[in-house]
């Protein structure tokens, strides 16, 4: 894909160069064309997604391969007087940057919004469908806008340049933070105002007069920082000289653009006048093509600081429901010639030692339950936090129907619920993935399906995972859990990544055989012996929704032999 991209790139550049020449532009349609062109298949080469098998994403196939003709069309649209012909082209260019769009939802899907540094590229990607809106409403020549025609050309350029290049800017400089261990509190702080800096700037110049000038000072004053912060991190860090160099240049050149910007806006809200807009556009403009944008790509290019996150690749069952999962769903796909001896959730924990977790120092009792579930009695009690209790109700109603995590709604007294069922394996060839085998739990009160949870495991990076299937209609949820010791002898099983540590722990939906994204849950199953002599178990099932608390089911565990 790479070098797709940079045939791309080079064509687009001898493109531009050549109808620059042949076509009488204005400034701003050359600035724009030079986006299209040029930047945005350098942008696409800069932050080239695959995934740890190294293959790129679908999404970045289409728009690597697409880009070329598309950004013609953007070009001609602006070549071109606006009127008819000209909003069609521009209609073009923007189910590109729908395209573009896309890819940026499916790479923040596939991660989460965290790390921060990557969902700035995410957010950059996503707002340049914003510039495609505002092209089309300019080069359609569309009456009754509630600004000039310039305004609505210049809000175009403004999506394609200050809310497209620098969140991925700063999405590359959060990057090379973290590879070169740098240390800058106050690199959130600019994330954030870079990511609502567009849209802050934008309601400004809605409301006009004062407030416009106060939402430019807030974004300036964002980006002063985030130049001067960029460049005493380009001073300290190591890497490609050039790559350094061009950056800090690339930053002096935002500062230089972003005091224009200011003054601009004074001139205009209090006196006299102290820019116009053909001078913004001379040197605001071509400043911040030049100087920011092209010399800032080509310096992080050379760079390139890697992604610290992973994207996913890992085994996912094929196993889909249909419009109803139950406990009879998984009888088609029973063992039933020789089956195999398999009594537990996992044949042998001794199977997750690595470096930071050791199953010898789980009491032998849980390691017992999970390799031997089968004579084990569970008896839950579900609370839901306060904020989602309305919502348990619906949730208890909606997974009654298909049969699948089908989860007690809250109530006033707190039901003790007892689950009955069974684990059995399932055909390889079935699930797709390593030795999978079935957990039922149906509540025995009721003989409602509760679960029907399909175990398997899978290694990446020295670790092995617990991978856990749940089947829901037309669709897969899949868990990834990593084994961690307590302080004592307990277990803690958990969704949620370390910090600043590639792994694959996390919540995942897959939608038909394909399209799998990262869910905003997690969930920590802490086991421990309560009763030595008994050997009675309590297992605390701790759930979060974008962080936020919200579910806890507390199991007691009892053996019966």
């Amino acid at each position: 894909m790479e070098k797709i991209m940079k045939i791309q790139a080079c064509l687009g550049a001898a493109t531009w160069a050549a109808l620059s020449l042949l076509y009488s532009m204005g400034n701003i349609e050359i600035l724009l064309s030079f986006a299209f062109l040029v930047l945005v298949p350098l942008t696409l080469l800069l932050t080239n997604t695959v995934t740890v098998e190294g293959k790129p994403f679908k999404s970045l196939k289409l728009v690597s391969i697409c880009h070329y003709p598309f950004a013609v069309l953007g070009t001609f649209s602006v070549i071109y007087e606006p009127g008819m012909l000209a909003g069609f082209l521009a209609v073009g260019w923007f189910l590109y940057t729908f395209m573009l769009a896309g890819y940026g939802v499916v790479r923040l899907l596939a991660r989460g919004w965290k790390p921060l540094d990557e969902a700035l590229i995410d957010i950059a990607f996503i707002y340049v469908v914003l510039g495609g809106v505002w092209l089309v409403l300019h080069r359609f020549d569309v009456e009754g806008l509630p600004f000039p025609s310039v305004i609505v050309l210049l809000t175009a350029i403004h999506f394609h340049y200050s809310a497209f290049l620098v969140p991925i800017f700063t999405g590359m400089l959060g990057r090379y933070l973290y590879t070169e261990k740098i240390k800058w509190p106050g690199f959130p702080i600019v994330a954030i105002g870079v990511i609502s800096g567009p849209m802050v700037v934008a309601a400004g110049i809605n409301f006009g007069g004062v407030l416009e000038y106060m939402a430019v000072v807030l974004y300036v004053l964002v980006l002063y920082w985030l130049g001067i912060g960029t460049i005493i991190v380009m001073l300290k860090g190591k890497g490609a000289s050039f790559g350094r160099l061009a950056v800090i240049i690339s930053s002096l050149a935002l500062l230089g653009t972003m005091s224009l910007s200011y003054l601009y806006s004074y001139g205009n809200t209090f006196g006299p006048v102290i820019l116009t807009i053909p001078d913004m556009v001379i040197f605001h403009g071509v400043g911040n093509a030049f100087g920011y944008g092209l010399l800032g790509v080509l310096g992080w290019i050379f760079l390139a600081p890697p992604s610290r996150d992973n994207y996913y690749s890992f085994p996912v069952s094929k196993l889909r429901g249909k419009k109803y999962v139950g406990s009879s769903y998984m009888d088609k796909y029973k063992v039933r010639e020789n089956p195999p001896a398999v009594r537990g959730l996992v044949d042998s924990f001794a199977m997750f030692e690595n470096d930071k977790f050791h199953p010898q120092k789980v009491d032998f009792r849980i390691r017992r339950f999970y390799e031997d579930t089968q004579p084990f009695r569970l008896i839950a009690k579900t609370s839901w936090r306060r904020g989602f209790r309305f919502l348990s109700r619906v949730y208890h109603e909606l997974t009654g129907r298909f049969g699948q995590l089908h989860l007690e709604p809250h109530r006033d007294v707190v039901r003790k619920q007892e689950m009955v069922g069974a684990v059995f394996p399932i055909l390889d060839v079935a699930d797709g993935r390593e030795a999978p085998r079935v957990w039922l739990r149906e509540d025995k009160e009721t003989g409602e399906t509760i679960f029907v949870a399909v175990y398997s495991y899978h290694v990446y990076n020295g670790k092995r995972y617990m991978n856990i299937a749940l089947p829901l209609p037309w669709s897969v949820m899949t868990g990834i859990l990593r084994p961690d010791n307590d302080e004592e002898n307990g277990l803690l099983l958990t969704s949620e990544k370390i910090a600043d540590e590639k792994g694959h722990e996390g919540i995942y939906l897959t939608v038909g055989q394909g399209i799998t994204v990262r869910l905003p849950i997690s969930e920590t199953f802490h086991i421990q012996v309560v009763d030595g002599s008994s050997g009675r178990l309590r297992a605390t099932h701790k759930m979060k929704i974008c962080g936020i608390p919200c579910l806890e089911l507390e199991y007691e565990i009892f053996e019966q032999r």
